[in-house]
Parts: structure tokens; sequence; C-alpha cells
């Protein structure tokens, strides 16, 4: 069957990398305002939008004003220059601060004082409330604090990275009228930000509780810290770094070191953003604007309390419990219900596992299985990003510590993770593991382990494949799928993989991808940055190839990112050729959908919800043979460039079907929770009209709770039936 030429594609037929992502941040601000959020929820996804736009600031805003101050030559794939992108990004942000504190004051505290916890002035209080908390300010505050006059003599003190702070006006005795001096006071981030009111009786007996915020608790008291000084004013303020990491990889020589030292000078980069209190006067403003020498345009006034997420305090309030989702108990796989082994269970057959609905425990006893049977021999895992107290390294550091042959891979630059994860590598290596630090110049992306045991007269291998990482933390509250499975041709290629991770050197990765050297072949895992961009592009090339009007070509694929423009490019030629693609997408998508001849048969959805979609799944009609394949990599160039990742097969038919039907239809199903993407980049959300409402999330949840209900009533019958047989 013939194929059309395909059009020329152009900037005009990409969306805005940044842009996009600020778009995604605005629908978890949604959350905060949907009427279907619990109340102390919305509380939480007003901070995470303010977490989400701290780090975003500290790496992306922060790379685009470096490029701009050095006047590289740079284009995104839609055109803008670094600068066009900056004045975009600016004017949006501004946007949504104002929308997310609007949220904040007029709708979130109300409605949390409504409940009996209340964030009050110091003007509201009364007397004796003032005297007590004058104490609290001596005693616990006083000894901390350390204000810092800025003057001649003394130049412009260092303000650390997103800490709160207080501008402070003075007026220096027999000064002239317009004469004032400046200090500056950072609050440490080891005090509360919210300081409680002692209650009166009556609210002590009605549960209710009142908070004032601890820069008006300082602010209130400051003549205690200039005795012989008039205040004219105290003004909150923040400043957001650049956090990115600068390392040269041809220059490393010891990455633990580099990277501790990089670590250090991070809190010392340049100014990428300033919060400020309102109510602060524009002179002052500009002067921490030029005492920071940063952009005036990424000055953000801020109607309301600085640093949304220290407001959490009033979220892990027990008064606040009637008011979050209900408690939900992952289900434990019942394939386990049956068996006391883990390795009994994967002989069985593969066994595929959705978080969080089924519990991260199997995964965390896999380790610890392997780590204390004597049967087991090596154990080999990826570590990426890990919990503070990481159930799988203690097992890892146990296994060492029983002599077995431990190695794990440490990604020693997962962003923001590289303290914990250098912590990890030095306690693992302290117990005789095997630690790699990963490749110079590429990021350890891939979550894999493998354990191999000694049985009868032949070693198995046990795999464990996962979208997501080794971190029992965020396996709460992340969405992923996971794989365990003993089929012996995916054990060849891990442990392949393995090989390349402890043995290659960037030069030798280099050389595979300028085609110098041969790279290792892989059976069923395909591996960045060598084969995975290819085989992705052949599995679409296969689906415009097979492409009949009786047998359509398909592509549904659900992940985090689309912003690689040879994969966006790729998808544009496929459907141009008819093939029919339905994406779901949590995050940044630069691909626009829906132009007609030339993205008319693409749909672009995401789903944000009570639970952070995670998993990457990639299914391909293949003329009705339907590949599935789950993957540690979104399609962004990073992943198939820069990192290594593994795209590995779901072939058993059982498991095929479920991620197919249970997984990826709920996903297109889901108009509750759901959003879609129009060709102009604005993101609509989907409401169930006529139809029955559906909630992915809120379906698998049910699932879990089915499964273990029946479960449980399949014991009791067991037990039943065993009890009976016995007393016959």
């Amino acid at each position: 069957m013939s194929t059309p030429s395909p059009l020329h594609i152009d900037s005009t037929h990409f969306l805005n990398r940044e842009l996009s992502w600020l778009k995604f941040n605005r629908r978890v601000l949604a959350q905060a305002y949907d009427e279907r959020t619990p109340l102390a929820e919305k509380l939480k996804f007003l901070s995470i939008c303010s977490s989400n736009l701290d780090e975003f600031y500290m790496i992306r805003v922060a790379n685009l004003r470096e490029i701009q101050l050095a006047e590289r030559e740079f284009e995104s794939v839609d055109g803008l220059s670094a600068s066009e992108q900056l004045r975009a990004l600016y004017k949006d942000t501004q946007r949504f601060v104002r929308e997310q504190y609007a949220i904040l004051q007029e709708q979130v505290l109300p409605a949390f004082a409504e409940q009996g916890v209340s964030l009050v002035g110091m003007d509201s209080i009364s007397e004796r409330e003032r005297e007590e908390l004058q104490t609290y300010f001596r005693r616990e505050l006083f000894p901390v604090l350390t204000p810092l006059t800025v003057d001649p003599s003394h130049p412009f003190p260092y303000v650390a990275n997103l800490s709160l702070n207080l501008i402070v006006e003075l007026i220096p005795p027999g000064a002239a009228d317009a004469s004032t001096q400046v200090a500056l006071l950072e609050l440490p981030h080891t005090l509360d930000r919210l300081i409680r009111v002692s209650p009166t009786t009556e609210e002590a007996d009605e549960g209710r509780m009142r908070f004032v915020l601890l820069d008006e608790v300082v602010g209130a008291f400051l003549p205690d810290l200039f005795p012989s000084l008039e205040i004219a004013g105290s003004w909150s303020f923040r400043v957001t770094r650049n956090a990115d990491l600068a390392l040269e990889d041809a220059e490393v020589e010891n990455l633990m070191q580099d990277l501790e030292r990089e670590l250090r000078d991070r809190t010392h980069r340049s100014v990428s953003r300033l919060s400020y209190e309102a109510a602060m006067p524009p002179v002052l403003v500009d002067w921490l604007v030029d005492a920071h020498q940063m952009d005036p345009a990424a000055a953000f006034s801020v109607p309301g309390p600085l640093d949304i997420p220290s407001l959490m305090t009033l979220y892990d309030r027990e008064a606040m419990q009637p008011f979050k989702y209900p408690p939900f108990t992952p289900r434990l796989n019942p394939r386990f219900l049956t068996h006391d082994s883990i390795f009994r269970v994967m002989r069985d057959g593969d066994v595929l596992m959705h978080h969080p609905y089924e519990s991260f425990a199997t995964t965390a006893e896999f380790i610890s299985h392997a780590a204390r049977d004597p049967h087991v021999l090596a154990i080999k895992l990826t570590l990426y990003r890990t919990s503070g107290d990481s159930v799988i390294v203690r097992s890892l550091i146990e296994a060492a510590r029983n002599g077995k042959q431990v190695t794990a891979v440490v990604e020693l630059k997962a962003r923001f993770d590289e303290e914990n994860n250098i912590s990890w590598a030095r306690e693992l290596e302290r117990a005789g593991a095997h630690v790699v630090y990963g490749m110079i110049g590429l990021k350890t992306h891939c979550k894999a382990a493998i354990v191999v045991r000694r049985e009868k007269d032949e070693m198995r291998r046990y795999v464990h494949l996962s979208t997501g990482n080794y971190n029992s933390t965020t396996a709460r509250f992340y969405t992923d799928v996971a794989l365990l499975t003993c089929d012996s041709t995916i054990a060849e290629d891990v442990l392949r993989l393995f090989n390349v991770l402890t043995s290659f050197s960037a030069a030798t990765v280099e050389a595979m991808k300028r085609g110098e050297l041969r790279p290792p072949a892989f059976d069923k895992l395909s591996v960045a940055p060598v084969g995975l961009r290819a085989r992705f592009e052949e599995l679409i090339d296969e689906e415009i190839r097979l492409h009949r009007p009786e047998q359509p070509g398909l592509i549904r694929a659900k992940f985090n990112s689309l912003s690689d423009e040879r994969i966006v490019r790729k998808l544009y030629e496929a459907s141009q050729a008819g093939v029919r693609i339905e994406l779901n997408v949590r995050g940044i998508c630069t691909l626009r959908p829906g132009m007609p001849g030339v993205s008319e048969t693409i749909r672009v959805t995401s789903i944000v919800d009570r639970f952070l979609e995670h998993p990457r799944i990639f299914h391909f009609g293949r003329g009705g043979q339907d590949l599935v394949f789950l993957s540690s990599a979104d399609w962004m160039t990073r992943n198939l460039n820069r990192r290594v990742e593994v795209l590995f097969p779901i072939e058993d038919e059982a498991l095929r079907q479920r991620v197919l039907h249970e997984i990826l239809d709920s996903v297109f199903k889901d108009n509750v929770s759901s959003w879609d993407l129009g060709s102009d980049g604005i993101w609509h959300r989907n409401t169930p009209g006529d139809d029955e409402p559906f909630r992915a999330q809120q379906h698998f949840m049910q699932l879990a709770r089915s499964a273990s209900e029946h479960a449980k009533a399949s014991a009791s019958a067991a037990v039943a039936k065993a009890a009976q047989e016995f007393n016959h």
C-alpha cells in the first residue's frame, strides 16, 4: 500500500518544552481547586506545585539564563531563543503565582479555619498571647538568629538557596528623615514555620488550633535584635539558585570527590528567581535584584505566605485526617499468597506488579529473601533514587556481609539525590559490595536487578525490571509497573547489561554510537544510548508499513514526557500514513496533536490524580500481534542519547492482556481525572458528559480491594476445608 509523502515539518508544528512543563504544573494546580479534592489534599497539591516550580527554576530556567548571559546561539525546536523563552516563562509564572495564592488565601486557608485550624496574624491575638509568644521568641528563636547589617563595612551577605529571610529597614539614632540602613535575617530551616498560639480553654475543648507564621513572630520582636535602632519595617523574601551540577566529564578523575565538591559549590550559584512579600517597598526589591545580579523580570511578588511547602504542618495535623483521601492499603499479588518462596512463584511463571495498587513489599522481599538465602551466590542491582532508610540497600549490605557477591551500580548524579546516593555507596563499599558509579557522561537510569541462585545442578537467574525506582517511599504514591521473571534470555540480557555498566568506558560507548565498535548484542532488551532509539523508530516504521484499512496501524503509549524531535517527527510521519496513535503523557509534550494533514490521527491525554503517574508503557499493534513493552525511558532526547535505559517486553499472554486491557484501556477511558491536549497547545479537562464517569486510579484501587477480599475469602475457605478434612 502506497504511503503519501510526509508534509514538511517546521518549528510551527512543535510546542515549547519549557512552557509545556508549566502547563503540566498548572494541571497539578487544578487539583487544588477541584471541588472533588479533599481539603487537606488541596494544600498538598499547592505544596507540590511550589516544590515543582522551585526545581524548575533551579534547573531549566537557570540553564536558559546561563545561555542568555553567555550569548550562545540557541533556539528551541519551536523556534524560540533563550531570551524569548525566558520572557514567556516569567510572564506565565507571574500568572501562575497569582492563581496559586488566590486558591490558598481565598479557598484553602478559610476552609481550614472553618475546621478549627487557623493561620492568624500577630495583630489578631490578645495581649496575653503576645507576651507568651515573646517569651517563646526570647527562649527558642533569639539564640539562633543572626542579624546581618549591610553597609560599607559589612558587604552583602550570602543568601542560601530556598531559605526564608527577612529584609529589615532600620532608622539609626539621630539619622536624617530619609536616612535608613538595611539588615538581613535568615530564618533557619530547623525552626518550625508555624508557631502555635496557646489555646484558650474553649479552643482546647473544641479542638481548635491557631498558628502564627515564624516570620511574623520574628518581625514583631525585632527590637530585641536591634535594641538601639528604630524598625521602619520588615518583609520576607526567598531566592532560588542555579542547582544544576557543572561536572565536566572529560576532566573528572574521581567522580565521588568531584561530585561532593560540586554539591558544596552548588549552594553559591547564581540566582534565577526572587520571591518577595507583596508589601515590600519597590526600592528594596530593586536593591535585592541588584545585589544578586539577577534578571529583574525574575522577581515575583507573592500575595501570601512564602514557601507554601512549609505550611504542610497543617496537613499533618490529626484533625485533618477526615479531610484527606481515604486510606488505601496496597494488595499483595495473589501469586505470593500460595507459596512461601518468592523464587518458587517466579519459577511457575512471570509476575507483573502494578504499584502502588500492588505492594512494593514484594520487590523489597525479593532482595531481602535473596540476601538471606544460602543458595543465592550473587545479587546485582541498579540504584537511581532510593529512600532515606532504604530496605533494599540494607538487604544488599546484609547480603555482602553474608559473603554473597553483591554489585550495586549507584548513579551518583541522580539530581537532588546525590548526597543520599553517596552515603549509601559508602555503606555498601564498607560492607564489601562492589560499587560502580555508572559511566562518565551517562546517567544510569534503568531499573534492573538479578539474583543468581544455585539449584541442584544448574545456576538459575531471577530478574526484576521496572519502570520505577527501588524506593519504598515513592512506591506508595508513584504509579509504576514491574516484571519478575526467570526467562533465561532476559536474564542473559540483564547480565550483559551489568557487564556493560561495570566494564565499559564512556569512550567505548561513544565509539559504539559512532559505529566504530560493535555494540553488545541483546536478544530481548533494547538499551540506550546505543540501540533504544533505533528500536523505537523501527517499531513505528513497522506500524506504518503494516497499516491497512482493514487492519489499521496502532500505537498506544503512556509515559512522563515527550520532547525528542526525531520521535515527534516519526509520530507525525505515522499519523500521515493513517496510523492511529494514542499517547498518555503526564508532563511535557512538544507534539501538537490533531493538526489536519500532520497529526490528525494523534490524541494526547494526561492524567493528574491522587498518585503521580510514572509508568512507561508502549503498545504497538503490529498487524494484530500486539507487542507490549515496559521501559525506564521517556521519549526525551536525554533518555535516548545520554542515559542508560532499558526497554523490555511483556511476553506472557495473560500479563500482556492485563497491560493492554486492565491498564491501558482504563487510562484512555478516564473521563474524570484526564485532560486532552489541543493542537493550539491548550489542555482541556475531560468531563463525563452523558457517559458514565470513569476514573482510572479509582478503578485500579477498587480492583486491588476486590482482589484482596477475594484472596482473604479463598484463604478462609482453604483453612475451613483443611479443618474439615482433619476432623473427618
